[in-house]
């Protein structure tokens, strides 16, 4: 060591001293502050098995709950209460805390109006009780009138705290306890004095200075790389919604494998164990933190796509209260520390060649892990990839089971494939508006695509001899499923032909206890195609748009036998409906993309499979069928009875235009099928809304349902199956749960239609299934023979099929539709009331004539062909028009091009081609598959009579029921 070096050191270890207490001392000084931080509340669960809802809470004897508490501070004590009342109920609930000899500790009241059905109800308390001493609880509800009282959810002993309990006018030979959560505050000393120790460690690091010998300094920066991803996973998992331990087994060597080549990617790049692992953390850390308070604030986890909404989270996070927590301390802490000891560590590699080498393979295996992730959308049943196989999935509808299964940077991953949406090889604004003239002017595609672009400049490049085809855009097709042939193999058509309709006189006043809850309608009259009144053409109908969840029909997969008709109204109405099969583009859930092909007429056939343009894509105004009857003078209201948060609606509807959006907290007292608001309530929402419209205004009511909604497998005690399977008795109790709930939604579609048959306004009512529905018990592969995994392109595009139709209380043209996806329904929906088309549905009413399924799974022509990718479809300037509007329309935000999408062109040629199929009445003639759906619009006069008349279901109002 030279002169230099030697007076340096001292120098050096005085800065590295002073550095060292001023770090403790801050960090201390910024624990010590947050010292309320670490009083933290214990809940204690007392909930055992065999949950029911007992007792009287009403009685002279008061309900009492014995118990000995687990710590002394009593923060509150929760109690789940079933409730059978609505939010205008009278009468409170009485909560008294008494100690060993029953003197009362505190009091509390609840208004029964406040109680949620099935949920738990905090009364606070923060009392001082001593710990191990016996205590109780009592309720007793006063003032209820005559309105029932709510009912204590009671269950087997749990072993908890709880002792004995007095069920006030049951006498029971069992035992039961309270369902019950008990909250106790205390001061987390062992998080606090850790957090000491960690600062106090943080300062030992700084001011040692550990040196490694030259020998052994390879070892210990192997040891960093190998270690540091095991260290990193546990603290970004335990920001993770703390859970760090709650992974599925797989994705513990998966994320370690993960973080261990991101590091040693870098590693090659920077040549520095130091810097590479230091700087990897910190980003890492960084994105777990956000995540860890997107958690907290919004209930989802970060997503690629945050990125671009770095702008709006920063508007908005002064709402927020950004506070510290235990948590948030012991990971920052526990992160400085590994900082730290990294920082001591000092490798670099002195072969080039051998870095070249790390740096290739880390890459080389990173780009095929990053692969292995997508495509494991867990509803892309045909195509098993790697990661499937060993139970990776991408749950895209819960992403944040998705994120606590996998792993935040697995499931981060996993959702950057839904990012990028290339733009079309021809987009520019010229081409968008030489496509919308020759609209206009009738025009044909082909000859918009090469005017368009000679006008760019590059009429050389497309310059062909008169008898060749333009070429036409590359869209960035949907990824094929591994099971499909080959992208040149053109695949045979779907055969089937419409089914017969079989009529059936439907009788006259049967009225069930769910279509009892719709109001009365005007009259009892019996309303046929020959006495429907004729539309005036300058009124405009209202329009009842609705999607019903996971309604399917699945005799679409094979015929089997049931005990009774499952859908007997769908299947035997036939006056002024049109009706048929549309292809959705998502199987077992994803309903927001059906909903999205619906409402704006674009399709997923060109977008990422597994992307869900409800929480990725819009965020800004969008076309959508809102907007276009609102151009027309309707009023807009979309009505869902459920949360309103879902899929990000509120933020959706808003973009689309509708005047006002109802969620379950707009419905009073619903009448509740299993656990969820019935299609009866919901379709009492839409008269209710209907009824209190302007006169004569119209309006557009957009309904998803949500009776039907999946988990088929739990019994319910207010829903028994009505449908059962005779071929298979008792061996799949989901299916038949299923159909029984479809056998209600038809039921309730019976009695809406009946109701607005009655209505003096022109009405026009479309309905349509979402979805099939995920049924994991083997019945699929029960009527199929084979695993879903197995299944060909032609049986898979089974499982995308639902029944659709639409009934006017006017004179309209019976029909029925062999196949069309479901971006096509919206415009004939449009069509069939007499509205005139904005530019791009006149374009969607042309394409439908020759490609009458454009879906996620396939494209399908009119003569039946179908292909597997939009990449195996031959040239077609349609799809190029197609997919180019598409895109201005969604993703060109600031030069949207509206009067394309938004309203009819005053310039306009047309109303587009009317989609017409096979007459009803005609139904039974055999007509090869792929027939092409041609025709014109019929006159508006101009019905053809069915073989049956539509007799009217009068319901009646249940006395004293409140309507929805």
């Amino acid at each position: 060591m030279n002169k230099l070096e030697k007076m340096k050191k001292p120098k050096n270890k005085k800065i590295r001293r002073i550095l060292a207490v001023v770090i403790t001392v801050i960090l201390l000084g910024v624990l010590l502050a947050n010292t309320k931080v670490f009083t933290d509340i214990k809940v204690s669960e007392s909930v055992g098995t065999g949950a029911r809802s007992m007792g009287s809470l009403t009685a002279d004897t008061a309900y009492r709950q014995y118990f000995t508490p687990e710590k002394n501070d009593l923060s509150y004590i929760e109690v789940r209460f079933a409730t059978y009342t609505d939010n205008t109920a009278p009468g409170k609930v009485l909560f008294s805390l008494l100690d060993a000899d029953g003197k009362t500790i505190a009091s509390r009241e609840a208004a029964i109006k406040d109680l949620v059905d099935d949920e738990f109800y905090q009364f606070p308390l923060n009392e001082t009780l001593k710990a191990g001493t016996p205590y109780s609880f009592t309720l007793k509800v006063v003032d209820n009138g005559l309105y029932k009282a709510p009912v204590v959810w009671v269950s087997l002993p749990s072993g908890d705290e709880e002792t004995s309990l007095i069920l006030p006018g049951i006498t029971l030979a069992q035992v039961y306890q309270t369902s019950a959560n008990y909250g106790y505050t205390y001061f987390n000393y062992a998080a606090f004095l850790g957090s000491i120790v960690l600062i106090l460690l943080c300062g030992v690091l700084v001011f040692f200075r550990l040196e490694i010998p030259e020998k052994f300094r390879p070892l210990a920066g192997w040891a960093a790389l190998f270690i540091t991803p095991a260290a990193m996973f546990f603290i970004v998992e335990s920001l993770n919604d703390n859970s760090a331990l709650t992974k599925i087994k797989q994705a513990y060597p998966l994320n370690f494998v993960f973080y261990l080549l991101l590091y040693l990617l870098v590693f090659a790049l920077f040549n520095n164990v130091r810097v590479s692992l230091i700087t990897v953390n910190t980003v890492i850390y960084v994105l777990a933190v956000i995540n860890h308070f997107k958690l907290m604030f919004r209930g989802e986890p970060l997503q690629p796509w945050d990125i671009f909404a770095v702008k709006t989270a920063m508007n908005v996070s002064s709402s927020y209260n950004l506070s510290l927590s235990i948590l948030l301390i012991m990971t920052f802490l526990y992160f400085l520390v590994l900082v730290l000891v990294l920082s001591k560590i000092d490798y670099s590699m002195k072969r080039i060649r051998k870095r070249v080498f790390i740096g290739a393979l880390s890459m080389a295996l990173s780009v095929f892990l990053v692969f292995s992730l997508f495509g494991t959308d867990r509803y892309a049943v045909a195509a098993f990839n790697l990661m499937q196989k060993i139970g990776i999935v991408n749950n895209v509808w819960n992403q944040s089971s998705n994120y606590e299964k996998n792993g935040l940077v697995i499931a981060f991953t996993m959702n950057t494939q839904y990012m990028n949406v290339a733009k079309p090889d021809q987009y520019s604004l010229d081409t968008v508006e030489a496509i919308k003239n020759g609209i206009e002017r009738g025009t044909s595609t082909e000859n918009i695509l090469y005017t368009a672009n000679a006008a760019a400049g590059n009429a050389a490049a497309l310059a062909t001899d008169a008898d060749d085809t333009v070429p036409g855009l590359t869209a960035t097709p949907a990824a094929t499923p591994a099971a499909t042939p080959a992208a040149d193999e053109a695949v045979p058509g779907l055969t089937a032909t419409p089914a017969a309709v079989q009529p059936a006189q439907v009788p006259e006043e049967t009225v069930t206890a769910e279509s009892a809850l719709l109001p009365q309608a005007a009259s009892q009259e019996i309303v046929t195609a020959e006495s429907a009144p004729v539309k005036d053409p300058s009124v405009k109908p209202n329009i009842i748009a609705i999607m019903c969840e996971s309604y399917a029909d699945l005799t679409c997969i094979a015929d089997f036998a049931t005990n009774q008709e499952v859908t007997p109204f769908y299947d035997t109405v036939s006056d002024n409906v049109i009706k048929g099969t549309i292809y959705v583009s998502t199987y077992g859930g994803g309903t927001a993309n059906s909903e999205f092909e619906f409402l704006t007429g674009n399709s997923m056939a060109f977008l990422p499979t597994g992307s869900i343009p409800y929480q990725q894509y819009i965020d800004a105004p969008t076309g959508s069928l809102a907007k276009i009857l609102d151009s027309n003078g309707y009023l807009t209201y979309a009505v869902h009875p459920f949360e309103a948060s879902g899929w990000n609606r509120t933020a959706v509807y808003e973009d689309f235009g509708f005047d006002q959006f109802f969620s379950d907290a707009d419905f009073v007292n619903p009448s509740i099928m299993r656990r969820y608001i019935s299609d009866t309530s919901s379709y009492s929402k839409l008269i209710e809304l209907y009824n209190n419209k302007p006169e004569g205004q119209p309006i557009f009511l957009f309904n998803v349902t949500m009776q039907n909604h999946g988990g088929y497998a739990t019994e319910y005690p207010n829903f028994t199956n009505d449908i059962t399977l005779s071929d298979f008795p008792g061996q799949y109790p989901e299916t038949e749960q299923y159909l029984s709930l479809i056998h209600q939604s038809d039921k309730a579609l019976e009695s809406l239609i009946s109701y607005f048959s009655t209505v003096d306004e022109p009405t026009v009512i479309c309905f349509f299934g979402d979805h099939l529905p995920t049924l994991k018990n083997g019945f699929y592969e029960e009527l199929l023979g084979k695993d879903l995994s197995e299944m060909s392109s032609e049986e898979m595009l089974k499982l995308y099929q639902t029944p659709f139709l639409i009934w006017a209380n006017y004179d309209i043209k019976e029909q029925s539709i062999d196949k069309m996806s479901a971006n096509y329904l919206s415009t004939l929906l449009l069509q069939t009331a007499g509205i005139e088309l904005p530019d791009y549905n006149q374009k969607l009413s042309e394409l439908y004539q020759s490609y009458p399924v454009i879906n996620s799974m396939a494209v399908i022509s009119s003569d039946g062909t179908v292909y597997p990718s939009l990449s195996s479809v031959p040239e077609n300037d349609d799809f190029d028009a197609y997919s180019i509007l598409q895109y201005n329309n969604l993703f060109d935000k600031n030069r949207r091009d509206a009067t394309l999408f938004d309203s009819a062109s005053t310039t306009a040629v047309g109303k587009g081609i009317m989609i017409t199929g096979l007459p009803l009445a005609d139904a039974n003639t055999n007509v090869a598959a792929g027939t092409q759906n041609t025709g014109t619009p019929p006159a508006i006069t101009g019905s053809v009579p069915s073989s049956v008349p539509f007799t009217v279901i009068t319901p009646t109002p249940a006395a004293a029921t409140p309507a929805a």
